[in-house]
């Protein structure tokens, strides 16, 4: 062999040592397989996750280390080694006392400069703070609906184009649509007019992003008019560009109904103020 290829068999090592140095130091765990499908190296990593110290791995199938469950799809993405040069599955982790947890694992085909395939190299994630943070999420995401749903007022979320991202159970109530029937429409589609949602959002504009109270008219499913008394305000993304409009409507066409008539009660007693004359009964009889 010459000096060259000398040099070449240095320089590989020098880069492979400083692969490890890097690879001893991230969070995830990492496993090299070898061309017999047997585990070669782990870092201290992959030995903390699965609570085994190295000894345990090295030569051994990587099928030992996750559940039964798991086997059948990890058998699979082996055969695959040498046709898929890059692969991404989801499995369950297996440690000493039975637990299983789960675990992302991303491998690559590694090859030796003649295309023969040399090993699979890896690396492994715990998923459990991202699945217990789903489940904690998902646990929030049903308390909040329970208290939305008992709500007597409509609470609303929509996007930044106006499609409606999610609706209190009482929208029912209030329009007539299921729930599921609403999300994803345009809100100005339940306006009695849907103009008026451009001179809602102006007004909340006007107000600084916010606004309390703000009546106006929407139609029911079977066409009939309902008032409601709006109080919302634009919420933000990231970056803090306008992600949408949240907020809580009433019903007040009843309030409504009440206040007209009032409103024309006072207005007839106004104008027959001139020919009312209130009278003493007993006038008469003195």
């Amino acid at each position: 062999m010459g000096s060259g290829d000398a040099d070449v068999d240095e320089t590989e090592r020098a880069r492979w040592e400083r692969y490890r140095e890097a690879i001893a130091q991230v969070g995830d765990g990492f496993f090299v397989l070898g061309a017999d499908l047997r585990l070669v190296e782990v870092n201290e990593a992959l030995c903390r996750m699965f609570g085994r110290p190295a000894e345990e791995f090295i030569g051994r199938s990587p099928l030992e280390f996750v559940t039964e469950s798991s086997r059948p799809l990890m058998r699979q993405m082996m055969k695959r080694i040498a046709t898929t040069e890059v692969r991404h599955t989801h499995y369950e982790g297996l440690r000493p006392d039975g637990s299983a947890f789960p675990i992302l694992v991303r491998a690559v085909t590694h090859r030796n400069r003649h295309g023969d395939v040399e090993s699979s190299v890896g690396f492994v994630t715990d998923l459990s703070p991202i699945v217990a943070a789903q489940q904690a999420l998902a646990q929030s995401e049903r308390e909040l609906r329970a208290i939305l749903d008992e709500m007597q007022d409509t609470y609303y979320r929509t996007d930044a184009e106006g499609r409606i991202l999610r609706l209190s159970r009482s929208a029912e109530r209030l329009l007539g649509y299921r729930i599921e029937e609403a999300i994803g429409r345009n809100l100005a589609d339940f306006y009695f007019d849907p103009a008026q949602r451009t001179h809602f959002l102006q007004a909340l504009r006007d107000g600084g992003g916010a606004i309390t109270n703000y009546e106006g008219r929407l139609r029911h499913r079977d066409g009939h008019e309902v008032w409601v008394s709006t109080s919302a305000h634009f919420y933000y993304d990231a970056d803090g560009r306008i992600a949408g409009v949240e907020g809580t409507t009433r019903d007040i066409t009843d309030l409504r109904r009440a206040r007209e008539e009032l409103r024309l009660a006072a207005h007839v007693f106004r104008a027959a103020s001139e020919a009312i004359v209130v009278t003493d009964p007993h006038l008469g009889k003195r």
